[in-house]
């Protein structure tokens, strides 16, 4: 008999807390819905804002932070880039990375082509001026950034395109305040030109006088800059050596490297 009482008041007990369980979580649900009745019109308003301030700062973050110190692009809009910079995408074409290379100061007497790029990647920022004077010993100035390769990688290259003729001087050194590397001589203009028959290089009848010259920067790459004489000249009309690396020093002295 006292084991069937036991039984019973350990039933009773249980339901008894099953009972205050329940009582104390309607009174919980009733004390939330009184609070939500009262503060609807707040909450209405208030989270569908505490959402747009969590989005507004993850967007300001993106435009303002770019991976790996990369330049911030903001749903393809490159962020901060000012009109004198070169830029280089260093990453690659399914996760860009762009990169300020350096600046490029058009110097007086040349004019910037704002529409010139001969890179497919439409946010790439390169600089391409031409000169005013016709007679000026250089004509046409390329300055862009080089992806993933150094100074000396690129002049060891261009060195094998064959692009210059024979008389082509390499340099290293500080040139217009940059400490640089480049190749300097001839171009050969004539399309018809052979080699002679002891493979030495064709005579040069119409040339120009160029100069490409390459200055590490960023992220292991460095930057271009490509100088050409008036194309197709005839041989005695070309710019002599040094008044061509006069004018140069001047144009050099607008690049600035980013390191």
């Amino acid at each position: 008999m006292a084991a069937k009482r036991k039984k019973v008041d350990s039933a009773a007990r249980r339901a008894h807390q099953r009972n205050v369980e329940r009582a104390e979580y309607r009174a919980k649900v009733e004390k939330r819905n009184a609070f939500v009745q009262k503060y609807r019109k707040q909450l209405t308003i208030g989270i569908p804002a505490l959402v747009l301030v969590i989005i507004g700062a993850w967007l300001i973050c993106k435009a303002t932070i770019g991976p790996g110190g990369s330049i911030p692009n903001f749903f393809g809009h490159l962020m901060g880039v000012e009109e004198n910079w070169i830029v280089t995408n260093q990453g690659t074409s399914s996760a860009p990375r762009y990169y300020k290379m350096g600046t490029f100061q058009v110097p007086e007497g040349y004019t910037r082509d704002k529409d010139y790029n001969v890179s497919s990647d439409a946010l790439s920022r390169v600089s391409y001026c031409t000169a005013d004077d016709a007679d000026a010993p250089v004509q046409t100035v390329y300055v862009s950034g080089v992806q993933g390769k150094t100074a000396a990688e690129m002049i060891e290259t261009v060195g094998g395109f064959g692009m210059y003729a024979s008389d082509a001087v390499q340099g290293e050194g500080n040139i217009a305040g940059l400490d640089a590397m480049w190749i300097t001589g001839l171009s050969n203009d004539d399309e018809n030109a052979v080699r002679g028959e002891n493979g030495e290089d064709p005579v040069l009848e119409i040339g120009h006088r160029m100069m490409t010259l390459y200055a590490d920067s960023v992220q292991g790459g460095c930057l271009m800059v490509f100088l050409n004489s008036e194309r197709g000249q005839a041989a005695a009309d070309i710019p002599d050596a040094e008044a061509f690396m006069a004018c140069a020093e001047d144009i050099l002295a607008g690049v600035k490297v980013e390191r």
